[in-house]
């Protein structure tokens, strides 16, 4: 039997009783994009090749201080958009307690730690990436256009993997799918 026909348990959520028991419910799996670390590396390797090559093209010794920079004003541009966006969504729910710092190579950064509806992770993914390129573009007027660029390629670089899992899941969704992400796969159910 292969996973994808299998149905998973999953433990969703925690129900407000007195007894504050677990409510268990039953998901079949959809679809599973495990992380290959060799893809991951290869994926790393487009970043540090960007930032170590570019700047002696360019010429700027300050475009790896850029990249530096970029890496981090993301996440937390990424970390403001993400919770303005759940709060536009669906706050009653309870969403935004789902959404945590992921550690997990290349998912990295502040993204669903618990299952979330996958219509809302596509949602704030592509939203995101969108903000973000136009924050580049209107960042290009003000900076050197070698800065402005290595911004916008760390932000499509943070991107990829989301978009990926985006895209890739898109085809297999059904109305009502969530996305459960993990340190080793993310997995489309469906009720």
């Amino acid at each position: 039997m292969k996973p994808e026909d299998a149905e998973v348990t999953v433990v969703a959520m925690q129900a407000v009783t007195p007894a504050n028991e677990k409510v268990i419910y039953q998901y079949k799996l959809l679809k599973r994009i495990r992380r290959h670390p060799l893809i991951s590396l290869v994926y790393l390797g487009f970043l540090i090749l960007w930032l170590s090559i570019v700047p002696i093209f360019q010429g700027e010794a300050n475009l790896l201080l850029w990249g530096i920079g970029a890496l981090i004003g993301w996440q937390a541009a990424y970390y403001v958009l993400t919770t303005a966006l759940l709060r536009r969504e669906r706050e009653e729910l309870g969403y935004s307690r789902r959404y945590g710092w992921l550690l997990a190579w290349p998912w990295f950064g502040y993204l669903p730690t618990s299952s979330v509806p996958f219509r809302q992770y596509r949602s704030i993914q592509l939203h995101m990436t969108a903000i973000g390129v136009l924050a580049t573009a209107g960042l290009a007027v003000w900076v050197p256009l070698a800065a402005a660029l290595t911004a916008g390629f760390v932000h499509l670089w943070w991107m990829a993997p989301r978009l990926y899992l985006s895209m890739a899941m898109k085809r297999s969704a059904q109305p009502g799918s969530i996305v459960a992400m993990t340190a080793a796969d993310v997995g489309l159910y469906s009720p």
